[in-house]
């Protein structure tokens, strides 16, 4: 009888040998034991009686992939850098068991992120947004080095080196992929990268993969200040072609920190569409991306039919 034998395919298998990027959904152990979940009570409050590996200096959260524990909910994961991916079960108090992870057939970093955060990205793109190139993360210079050289390490997805200087987001930032940029720069010391999502068909999805469009967005505005819009129009009133939101050239900018009430269920470099994140009055704008002035403007977005 012929055996079936299904493909590794990422994110259902492991990169690496330490596979710090995986979150694919395995979440039993090698002994079959179920895994407990990295945010319930017993894990969160006794994990450094387990000797897992967690630094006293860290905070908990800052072990994992996205700086989230639900994130991960009850997948077997790597959050300190043992010799493979590995769960909490209960026996008697906190155990740790590791977990078996296929190799994937194909061991090339996909150049692309599964989750909004992109905490998981292990590819090898080292220039921003703007096109600045990426310093390495141990740069003595780099304006996070110390917190890097000493305990932050475990919070990548893959091991670093005096030479790592490919886009990462140790730190959970909300935009996806960054890096330090020459801190010579007079204003800018670190930009997001474009890190695009990955294109996954519905077989290939997982519960990290992010949410999709259930339907097209309407190009129209329900409320005053329009802020639900999700649509596609990338143009302001004059003309000018939108900036992206995650670059900070040619107009510098803090929208970045404002991402989480964005109305898209995720956001990359391509994105440069029409949005109201501090809801100004009159509806959704971008920011310049000609480099001339005025710095923003407001886009041209007609209410819905039979809305006042």
């Amino acid at each position: 009888m012929a055996v079936l034998i299904l493909a590794a395919i990422y994110p259902e298998c492991r990169l690496s040998e330490k596979a710090m990027e995986y979150i694919g959904t395995t979440n039993v152990t090698e002994t079959g034991k179920s895994c407990l979940r990295w945010d319930s009570g017993i894990v969160t409050s006794s994990h450094e009686s387990a000797n897992a590996g967690f630094d006293k200096v860290l905070f908990f959260e800052e072990h994992f992939i996205n700086q989230d524990p639900s994130f991960h909910k009850n997948f077997c994961r790597n959050p300190t850098g043992l010799a493979r991916p590995w769960c909490f079960v209960d026996e008697n108090g906190l155990k740790v068991e590791f977990c078996w992870i296929r190799p994937c057939d194909d061991f090339s970093a996909p150049e692309c992120k599964l989750s909004q955060k992109g905490g998981e990205y292990v590819g090898v793109k080292d220039k921003t947004i703007s096109g600045f190139d990426c310093i390495p993360w141990l740069n003595l210079e780099s304006s996070d080095g110390d917190r890097i050289r000493g305990a932050r390490k475990g919070s990548f997805s893959d091991e670093l080196t005096n030479s790592h200087n490919f886009c990462r987001n140790p730190n959970g930032n909300p935009g996806g992929p960054w890096c330090n940029i020459n801190p010579r720069q007079p204003k800018m010391k670190w930009e997001y990268c474009d890190v695009s999502f990955c294109d996954f068909d519905a077989s290939q999805r997982t519960p990290e993969s992010g949410d999709e469009y259930k339907s097209k967005p309407a190009e129209c505005i329900q409320t005053k200040h329009g802020r639900e819009y999700s649509g596609f129009k990338n143009m302001t009133l004059s003309g000018k072609k939108c900036q992206p939101w995650l670059s900070q050239t040619p107009n510098e900018h803090s929208t970045i920190l404002r991402l989480p009430v964005f109305p898209d269920p995720g956001m990359d470099g391509r994105h440069n569409y029409c949005r109201n994140p501090d809801l100004e009055k009159k509806g959704p704008w971008c920011y310049n991306g000609e480099g001339t002035d005025p710095a923003w403007e407001y886009c041209d977005i007609e209410f819905c039919q039979g809305v006042n």
